[in-house]
C-alpha cells in the first residue's frame, strides 16, 4: 500500500508590508508569509506574483489566476489573524 504525505504548513507570521513589487515596479502592499522550517513567502496584493528565497513562483497558464492568487494571499491572511489568540 502506498501513503501519500502532503506538506502544507501554518505560518508562524504574517504581515503585510509596503514595498516594491518586481513585476509592477512600484511601491505595492505585499503579504509576507513566515514559516517555521520553510523561508517565507511574498505575494503582491495587486497583480498575485509570489516570490519566495529562490526567485519568483511558477505562473500557472490558465485564465485569472492573478486575481485567483490575490484572493488567495488575502484567505491565509485572514485565516492566520483568526488563527491568533485574543
Amino acid at each position: 500500500m502506498t501513503e501519500v504525505h502532503v506538506c502544507a504548513p501554518a505560518p508562524v507570521e504574517a504581515m503585510i508590508l509596503r514595498a516594491t513589487c518586481h513585476t509592477c515596479g512600484i511601491l505595492r502592499r505585499i503579504l509576507a508569509l513566515y514559516y517555521e522550517w520553510y523561508g517565507p513567502t511574498w505575494t503582491c496584493l495587486r497583480c498575485g506574483d509570489s516570490w519566495n528565497e529562490d526567485g519568483r513562483a511558477e505562473r500557472p497558464f490558465r485564465r485569472g489566476w492573478r486575481k485567483e492568487a490575490i484572493r488567495s494571499a488575502w484567505r491565509a491572511y485572514v485565516r492566520y489573524l483568526r488563527s491568533q489568540p485574543r
